[in-house]
Parts: structure tokens; sequence; C-alpha cells
């Protein structure tokens, strides 16, 4: 019998008392606790995040399936995960961390990213005005040195171009003639949705990371209409498409890159067709549950 497991009262920030790894742990040991309670220790459990994992792993609970691992090799957290929980099959979003994991003698298997967040609707009819509206958003690997350098190229043209940057160092606002700079506070999930849909184009710029990053993001802006483009990176190498999600190459300045995309973007009643198509959380979720129990039977098998 299948069920679902889950926590009243997260914190929303990912944080407790000022600390993420306060936030993390707390949050995921209370559900492995309430896991622990409610099925039995041989039950198949599929986590949400590795450190759910990690609690239900000190609590006695063996067979386990997490969705992401997020961490570099070498890293702090990549070897607590292989010393924890080695034996933790990994249900990953980029072929990077499939085989990552896999090569320290991890079970692992792919799943392209989707899902449905509570963000408005997209734009009806053509794309309002000649101002080209770019945004940028999120926080997980963005790389800040190339926010800052799009920035001030937008600034230094003087032209009909309005970047809206939400990473969390605003609220700022810049003009030089008819360009404008504006960094946003935090966000609310609903007020993220709202500046994707009202954008040209958005873009995401990454660092390479070595580990997966940006799909919430890409997966949003098509999910209200725009298109993206984002800095080519190894973690990503899947999510590229010649017409609603290009990659830029990395080591040039992006402006240029999304003027021209900009010029010869898709509709936004064609971008959310196709993040329907591929990336809604129905098709994702059944993907994982597919991932899960294929490699749950390998495992039974193996044993």
């Amino acid at each position: 019998m299948e069920r679902v497991v889950t926590l009243r009262n997260p914190s929303l920030s990912g944080r407790r008392f000022g600390k993420l790894a306060l936030g993390l742990g707390m949050d995921a040991l209370a559900l492995a606790l309430k896991t622990r309670l409610r099925v039995a220790s041989r039950t198949m459990v599929l986590t949400t995040n590795p450190w759910i994992a990690v609690s239900l792993r000190f609590l006695g609970h063996r067979n386990l399936v997490s969705l992401g691992i997020f961490a570099t090799p070498g890293s702090r957290t990549w070897t607590l995960f292989r010393r924890v929980i080695p034996h933790c099959s990994m249900i990953v979003m980029s072929t990077l961390e499939r085989d990552n994991w896999r090569a320290e003698g991890g079970t692992a298997a792919y799943v392209r990213y989707g899902n449905s967040f509570p963000y408005p609707p997209p734009a009806s009819g053509p794309r309002p005005g000649s101002t080209v509206r770019i945004f940028i958003g999120g926080s997980s690997d963005r790389d800040h040195a190339l926010i800052d350098r799009i920035a001030a190229e937008v600034l230094d043209s003087g032209a009909d171009i309005h970047l809206t940057i939400a990473v969390g160092d605003g609220p700022t606002t810049q003009r030089s003639g008819q360009a404008e700079v504006r960094r946003l506070a935090t966000l609310s999930q609903e007020e993220f949705g709202e500046e994707l849909r009202n954008a040209t184009v958005s873009f995401l710029p990454l660092e390479q990371s070595g580990r997966s990053a940006g799909h919430m993001f890409i997966v949003g802006s098509l999910q209200v209409g725009t298109p993206v483009l984002y800095t080519e990176t190894e973690g990503m190498r899947e999510y590229g498409d010649a017409l609603f999600c290009r990659p830029i190459p990395r080591g040039v300045s992006p402006l240029k890159y999304l003027l021209e995309g900009a010029a010869s973007l898709p509709s936004a009643h064609d971008t959310h067709q196709f993040w329907r198509a591929n990336f809604s959380r129905k098709s994702f979720v059944e993907a994982v549950l597919d991932a899960s129990r294929a490699m749950s039977a390998l495992k039974n098998a193996d044993d």
C-alpha cells in the first residue's frame, strides 16, 4: 500500500534560527520520525531530498530511494551521503549527478525534472511594447559576477532594456537613458511567477558547479510562457532546446544573445504548451515512481 507522509509546518526559507543546516536537519529529522511511526521497516521509502534519507538511516530504515543529490563529489555534503547512505538509490535530474553517484558504486537513475507551480497563466496575445524585459532570478549556483556584468552592460547601452534581478540583494533601481536595472528583495512564490510572466525572456546565469541546479527556474519560466536562455553547464545539458530553452556559451557576454533571442521568440502560448508536453508535474511524478520501483525491484532481486 502506498502512502504519503508530509511535514505540516516546514521552514519555507529552509532555515531555522538563521541556519540552513538547522532548517534542513530539523525538518528532515521530524519527517523521518513521523515516517518511522507510520511505515514498516522493510517498506521502500521515497524521500524528496537526501537529508530525509540520512535521518531515516540513522533511525534504522534501510530500503531508501532519494530524489536528488545536489552535491559535488569531494564536498563535505557528498562525503556525508556516501558514508551514511551509500546504498540509497538516487533519482536525479541530470545525467551528470547520475554518473557521479554510479562512479562511486551507488545506484542512480536520471529523470528529467518537471513541476506545476502556483504561478499565473501565460499572457494571451502578442508580447506588448518594444521594451525588452529580461528577468534573472533564483539563488542556487548563480554566477553573481556575470549578473553584475549584464547589469552594467544594460546601463551602458542606454537602450530600451529593462533588467529585473531577483536574487535577494535588492531593492534598488538604476536608470541610464531608456535602460533600467531593478534589483528586488525576496519575493513570494506568486510574486516570482508574476515577474517571470511579465518578462520578454528569462536568463539563468549558472556557475559550473558539477551538480544539478537551475531546473526549477527554467520549468517555472516555461510554465508561464517565457522562453529561457541559460549559461551552458554540464548539469543542464539535457534541458536545452533550440527554440524554448537555449544555451549560451560560457565566457561570453550573454546580453547580445539575449537581445537576439528576444527578437525571435515563440509565443507565450507555444512556450506554455512546450512546458505542458515536457515538464509538467504529472509526467515528472510518474517518471519518478517508475524509476523508484524499478531500482527497488533490482535491489530486491540482488538481495
